[in-house]
């Protein structure tokens, strides 16, 4: 059957028209309700402890059975519980078994350099998250991205926790609880902060100018955009706070929500390619199952702090050690685990889904 001319000059018009490419992950109400909008989480522990009058111990616990630990354990789904993984990275897992030995280890003689190991390495992790998250959405870009323009991504949201960090760091009122972290002699002067703001700044202004351009070439991946303009934003105030272990808290909480929404998508994608190898971890991988998945990294949480009572109240430590003991233990595991996960961006992507 023909065509008519005029049905052909339609047809061509159309062909001319580019494809709206997927901006999102998973779709848009996903993508806001658990990456980007759910940022709006930071402010929760704030409003229950300054406004509500709830004790700091409260809201920490509290976060910590309802996010915190969930999304730590949530890991392990796909790395201690999933064959290839062990295999496929033998150092990751000696790291695993010398982790809880060097934690307990610092927790009875150095505790301060424990809490000091965590902070720092707990600040890298959060903020790999969120480069993790912005080389996905990298992924859907309608035009190739140059490694200039990708590293103004990363530096954006890599500097952004550090200026004032430091700043309260070298002026010697940067604590956590009542404990000051350690912070080296030789980086106390004003030059470490002022230098972090500069970059910080630079690299904003850059990344500002670069999404002008981009909203002129109509190439702009808007989730990406907003994502590191809050994360930046939210990151840079977070230790402008009087109070860091509420205000962290609040970080803490986006960030697990985040993760936890995250890992349950990766664990379905997981599920339809055939990836999962533990038959329960497919079950609750399924996509009706999201309530089994949180089910379970919740008992995760609650079979820990069964730990930690056994150690306060049978073996005698201090609470304080016997809590941060237990949790440093899993909770580093989790962030070596997940320096690897966070360079495949691929299983994010439908497209190999």
């Amino acid at each position: 059957m023909g065509m008519s001319s005029s049905s052909v000059a339609v047809s061509a018009k159309a062909a001319d028209i580019p494809i709206q490419p997927n901006y999102w992950i998973y779709n848009k109400q996903w993508d806001l309700t658990f990456i980007i909008l759910s940022a709006s989480l930071i402010a929760l522990p704030m409003v229950l402890n300054r406004y509500l009058g709830l004790s700091r111990l409260f809201v920490a616990l509290a976060v910590t059975i309802a996010v915190g630990g969930p999304h730590m354990y949530a890991t392990f789904t796909r790395t201690l519980m999933e064959k290839k993984f062990v295999r496929k990275h033998p150092y990751i897992m000696l790291g695993t078994v010398l982790i809880p030995i060097g934690v307990f280890l610092l927790g009875l003689n150095a505790f301060i350099v424990l809490l000091t190991i965590f902070f720092f390495w707990a600040s890298i992790h959060v903020l790999h998250q969120i480069v993790f998250l912005v080389d996905c959405y990298n992924t859907r870009s309608p035009k190739s991205l140059t490694l200039s323009s990708r590293l103004i991504d990363y530096t954006v949201v890599l500097t952004s926790l550090y200026p004032i960090a430091f700043k309260r760091m070298a002026d010697g009122n940067f604590a956590i609880g009542a404990k000051s972290l350690l912070f080296p002699e030789f980086l106390r002067g004003d030059w470490v902060w002022m230098t972090a703001m500069f970059v910080f700044a630079v690299a904003l202004v850059l990344f500002t100018t670069k999404t002008i351009q981009e909203v002129r070439e109509g190439t702009v991946l808007w989730p990406k955009v907003w994502l590191i303009y809050i994360t930046a934003i939210s990151a840079f105030l977070i230790p402008t706070f009087d109070d860091l272990d509420v205000a962290f808290q609040g970080m803490n909480t986006w960030h697990s929500f985040q993760y936890l929404g995250m890992t349950w998508y990766i664990n379905r994608l997981r599920s339809d390619r055939g990836e999962i190898s533990m038959g329960f971890v497919q079950k609750i991988a399924k996509s009706d199952r999201g309530l089994g998945y949180y089910g379970l990294v919740v008992a995760m949480t609650l079979g820990a702090g069964l730990i930690v009572l056994l150690l306060w109240k049978g073996v005698g430590l201090e609470y304080e050690k016997c809590y941060y003991i237990t949790v440093l233990s899993f909770l580093l595991m989790h962030y070596l685990h997940d320096h690897v996960l966070f360079t495949d961006t691929d299983v994010l992507n439908p497209k190999t889904a």
